[in-house]
């Protein structure tokens, strides 16, 4: 058999080169392409590079990075019929100085707040909320919505001082418990912290992108097979998940129907409740409170609604779950007897039906009108809006 001379390897070497560059070239433009005309606004957020994102703020990420709160809702941000003001508050723009007669209400909370489930903000619970007070005589009355998907009442406290104090707000809906949840299913219990540092990615500089994610066409096929993440994931700013939390595990559990395996075999939810007690969400829910008070703006504490009977795939499914959010309210009436500003019992008036809500919790938009409703209702018939420092001064009966 005759072997090929150099000239002849080196030739067919230098086609195959030729050819895979070809083949990269195209793979690599038609990725590009395809980010720029063909992906959704989805797509793009999970596979575009840093600079494509910037290139792009009408796509921006709902949620950005924030010195002192770890992330807030984005300003301008847009995707569908979902919308947040220049302010970065979900919703319809916010007018600073608040006008005269306007009697301001700021709902804080999570994203049930948010309502996360509806796409339109007009939808969301606090617009809702507008609409019925408007409805039954109080044109003035302006309802904004300040909640942020995964915030606690940690969070809820520093968004208060950081940024709702500045919209001048008459009156507080502090409404909060599944995330408080969330901050408790840490182990070992040193990692149960005041600062939720046991349940959440530390803060720092976003690395720099390795050097295959500069190409678009690598960069898609790695967060595919799961080798990156996208480019505008928050991971890329607080870092991974703590080990000590066990959040994560659980829904996925939970999604997968594996659940209870490693590390719930071993150390179950509800031991893991009870060795963390919701005394630093007392704690929150005190100083929120305290600072209101101070800058004399009225305070209502709500319960948390949710199914106590849910037992489609969420960790509401759970008892364990179920309970710790029942614990939470009961924390949340009895901060608000103890200081003596008006609780309303929202999660006792909530029917225990299917069609309110997507998971147990989070709600559909026939569940956001009734609690809109009957919030709205109790607040009528309590004469909200008798002073504009009722939620301040007001008493239970």
């Amino acid at each position: 058999m005759t072997r090929p001379g150099i000239p002849t390897f080196f030739g067919r070497f230098g086609l195959l080169v030729f050819a895979s560059v070809s083949v990269f070239a195209v793979l690599e433009i038609s990725a590009r392409l395809w980010l720029r005309y063909g992906a959704t606004a989805d797509q793009f957020q999970a596979y575009a590079s840093v600079d494509q994102i910037r290139e792009r703020p009408e796509e921006s990420r709902k949620l950005r990075p924030h010195r002192h709160l770890g992330y807030v809702t984005t300003a301008n941000y847009r995707s569908g019929r979902n919308r947040h003001n220049a302010l970065g508050f979900r919703g319809d723009e916010i007018m600073t100085p608040k006008p005269e007669g306007v009697y301001r209400i700021v709902c804080l909370g999570g994203s049930t707040t948010y309502s996360s489930s509806v796409e339109d903000p007009a939808e969301a619970y606090p617009a809702l909320l507008q609409g019925f007070l408007r409805s039954a005589g109080r044109p003035k009355v302006e309802v904004i919505n300040a909640g942020v998907p995964g915030y606690s009442s940690l969070e809820s406290l520093i968004n208060l001082e950081l940024r709702v104090l500045d919209l001048e707000p008459d009156l507080l809906i502090v409404q909060h418990a599944i995330n408080d949840v969330h901050a408790r299913l840490v182990d070992p219990p040193t990692a149960y912290r005041g600062d939720n540092s046991g349940s959440s990615g530390v803060q720092g500089l976003a690395p720099m992108p390795a050097l295959f994610e500069h190409s678009a066409a690598l960069r898609t096929l790695a967060i595919r097979l799961g080798w990156a993440i996208p480019h505008s994931s928050l991971l890329r700013v607080f870092g991974p998940i703590p080990e000590s939390h066990r959040t994560a595990q659980l829904h996925a559990q939970v999604m997968a129907g594996t659940y209870p395996t490693a590390p719930f075999n071993e150390t179950s939810i509800g031991a893991l409740l009870q060795q963390n007690p919701p005394v630093y969400f007392r704690r929150n829910l005190e100083n929120l409170v305290a600072i209101a008070d101070a800058q004399e703006v009225g305070v209502v504490l709500t319960t948390f609604p949710y199914h106590p009977n849910w037992q489609g795939k969420s960790p509401l499914a759970l008892a364990e779950v179920r309970e710790a959010i029942a614990e939470s309210n009961r924390v949340t009436l009895g901060v608000a007897s103890a200081l003596g500003v008006p609780a309303f019992d929202l999660a006792g008036h909530v029917p225990a039906q299917e069609s309110l809500y997507t998971d147990g919790y989070h709600f559909t938009r026939q569940g956001n009108e009734l609690r809109a409703r009957i919030l709205g209702g109790w607040m009528i018939e309590n004469r909200a809006f008798e002073s504009a420092d009722w939620g301040r001064l007001h008493r239970n009966p």
